[in-house]
């Protein structure tokens, strides 16, 4: 998998429940799969990852 750098800038996402949009540049996207945490479950995670969450308050417009 090559990614979308040089492609493009911006992926956008759309939250029709929510009615947010949100932008996170292609740079801060690993190539294959990325996410964004809506709300926090409490607690600690039990994978581990926590810290390296995207929060989807950060991404949005």
């Amino acid at each position: 998998m090559r990614g979308y750098r040089g492609d493009a800038e911006y992926f956008g996402v759309y939250s029709r429940e929510l009615k947010k949009i949100y932008l996170i540049h292609v740079d801060e996207c690993p190539v294959g799969n990325t996410s964004l945490r809506l709300i926090d479950t409490g607690g600690k995670w039990k994978n581990g990852y926590s810290a390296g969450v995207r929060w989807a308050r950060a991404y949005e417009i």
